[in-house]
């Protein structure tokens, strides 16, 4: 595979600056129901797109063949669209630069014994229906494993590569009472099998699970809430667009004008790192070949940076922050957060729940897509979780409905807890304890 002479053909096709992207996946996962495999799969896909400067216009193409034939091709169906590309967007490549080294890659994973890792999903789908009478199902109990490879090179001399690969498994189950059914769900994602620790896993989606039986309503009104660090994510992930740089130059963001101003709460501190051992999304450069390094967005509450691509830099006068990535090979770049979490503090979850008098501690949320509001940010969302009482953990309840403004919520921050986690796409939270939100129930 010669990806130079991509460059080569683009140069001698008339291109002033060229740039090639491949990229290449492998993934193998199954699926285990009843003691045995219900499903497997095992693919390879790979492709590449160029993007070139002619006359001051940039064209795209991409194509999987990687043949000097379609090479040739892909070069000619770049320079016609560049010919009719009527965007006013200056399009600037990068230079080289020092790249900053994260270990995204772990050889130990490529040695996985699959026959193994069968017998272990196996054992964690019959411990959970052991564990308890009353779980009457295992739903969801799969395992995957994935690795993916990127190269970059341009005509200014950038030449980059980079290789990920990571284990998933996935376990849900369901539990049935007098009162009906309740399931609870648990993914974790690896860099390093020995971190799958199959009793903490059985234990953690059990407990979870039985802790939901015989759900109560509750009766609407304010109350103070304690969100659970996955529910904070969530929620955080879902708004991750204000801190696009393009959205801000398009007024799709609250934070438009607001850059030096106080946003949130004092102690809320909202980092972007790219560079975060064993992150999710660690990435020591990104889709266009700019460095990645570490942001801070959000300190002790001021608005302090916004998530940059080149060509969102060049319209505000700024560096790219490096968070111009791809989808696909065959995607346009678009900003995405890396890394990005609201910084823990000191305060423990257990902590937080003894010291509420009267309050809920909200575990889950759905209706993300439907029922929050990115411009705006309000959001009424349904949920479930725990009714407390003199800082213990009464009851659970569910069929509620909490709503709020973000922003607003977001100054209203009591404690923010040291139980940082991360969900599967990147992004994370601490536990947050909010003086009040409007609950609806019965």
């Amino acid at each position: 595979m010669n990806l130079n002479k991509l460059l080569e053909i683009a140069k001698r096709e008339g291109a002033t600056e060229a740039e090639v992207y491949y990229s290449s996946s492998k993934m193998t996962s199954f699926e285990i129901y009843e003691q045995d495999m219900d499903s497997y799969s095992s693919s390879i896909n790979h492709g590449y797109s160029i993007r070139a400067l002619f006359g001051g216009k940039c064209g795209i193409s991409y194509s999987e063949d990687l043949s000097n034939e379609a090479f040739e091709a892909c070069v000619q169906r770049c320079k016609e669209n560049a010919s009719i590309n009527e965007s006013e967007d200056i399009v600037e490549f990068a230079k080289p630069q020092p790249v900053h080294e994260v270990q995204t890659y772990h050889p130990e994973l490529n040695e996985i014994d699959l026959d193994e890792m069968k017998q272990l999903m196996m054992d964690i789908e019959r411990e959970v229906k052991e564990r308890d009478s009353r779980i009457i199902s295992v739903s969801n109990c799969s395992f995957e494993m994935s690795e993916n490879e990127c190269i970059i090179k341009n005509t200014l001399g950038v030449d980059l590569k980079r290789r990920i690969n990571f284990v998933v498994a996935v376990v849900g189950c369901e539990a049935k009472d007098e009162n009906g059914v309740v399931s609870a769900f648990k993914i974790e994602v690896c860099f390093d099998l020995a971190k799958l620790n199959k009793e903490k896993f059985v234990n953690e989606v059990t407990e979870e699970v039985i802790s939901k039986l015989s759900p109560k309503r509750l009766i609407s009104g304010q109350y103070p809430v304690i969100l659970k660090n996955k529910v904070s994510s969530s929620l955080l992930g879902s708004l991750s667009g204000m801190f696009n740089a393009e959205n801000i130059q398009k007024d799709l963001s609250v934070l438009k004008g607001k850059k030096g101003q106080k946003v949130f709460a004092d102690n809320i501190t909202v980092i972007d790192d790219p560079l975060l051992k064993d992150g999710y999304s660690s990435f020591g450069f990104d889709d266009e070949g700019t460095p990645c390094q570490t942001k801070v967005l959000v300190e002790k509450g001021i608005f302090k940076q916004a998530l940059y691509s080149r060509t969102s830099a060049l319209k505000d006068g700024v560096n790219s922050t490096g968070n111009g990535f791809k989808s696909s090979y065959i995607s346009n770049i678009s900003i995405h957060p890396t890394n990005l979490y609201i910084q823990p503090q000191d305060t423990g979850y257990d902590e937080m729940v003894e010291g509420m008098s009267k309050g809920l501690i909200i575990t889950e949320i759905s209706g993300l897509h439907a029922g929050l509001n990115p411009l705006t940010t309000d959001f009424s969302l349904l949920a479930s979780g725990y009714f407390v009482k003199d800082g213990k953990i009464e009851y659970p309840v569910n069929l509620i409905t909490i709503a709020a403004n973000y922003m607003e919520m977001m100054n209203q921050i009591e404690a923010v807890g040291n139980d940082l986690e991360f969900s599967y796409n990147g992004i994370g939270s601490p536990s947050l304890k909010l003086s009040n939100i409007a609950v609806s129930g019965e």
